[in-house]
């Protein structure tokens, strides 16, 4: 593959693929704010979802039409820009005055399963089983000539 054959590559590919960049970051920010605004779960399946189609979509395009990596891209970024048009339709109603006063208002879920307390529970007991060994090695004796002797 020579220059020039890349250089029109990128032509085309770079301008799809800024679009790509700049959505995704859209996405990511709206799936965190929507999170905190109490819509943990559907705002995470419908961004799933979304990049799902966009790898369906890419796949189709790569295989199905002619557009080789160009369909990629496309497939890739029309699938992001998907996902982030459905969280900006989320974020847009619960962002509304009524929302966010029944969001305060109301009691924080409790989820049964915390990953980040399963996390925190290694690491305690890995921490508490290392200064345990200390604890055990300070109350070894130093050997010294006179144990060395004794024990031979």
């Amino acid at each position: 593959m020579n220059f020039d054959n890349v250089k029109d590559i990128l032509k085309y590919l770079v301008p799809i693929m800024s679009i790509s960049v700049i959505a995704d970051a859209v996405r990511f920010n709206l799936l965190q704010q929507l999170r905190v605004l109490g819509d943990l779960n559907t705002s995470t399946g419908v961004s799933i979802c979304g990049l799902f189609l966009g790898v369906v979509m890419a796949d189709l395009l790569r295989f199905k039409t002619s557009m080789g990596i160009y369909g990629v891209a496309t497939g890739i970024t029309s699938g992001i820009a998907l996902a982030g048009a459905s969280l900006m339709y989320r974020w847009c109603h619960r962002i509304q005055a009524e929302k966010i006063k029944e969001i305060t208002e109301s009691p924080l879920p409790q989820s049964s399963f915390s990953f980040s307390s399963c996390t925190a529970t290694l690491f305690n007991r890995c921490r508490t089983n290392t200064s345990e060994s200390r604890k055990s090695d300070d109350v070894l004796e130093p050997l010294s000539t006179n144990n060395i002797a004794l024990a031979s």
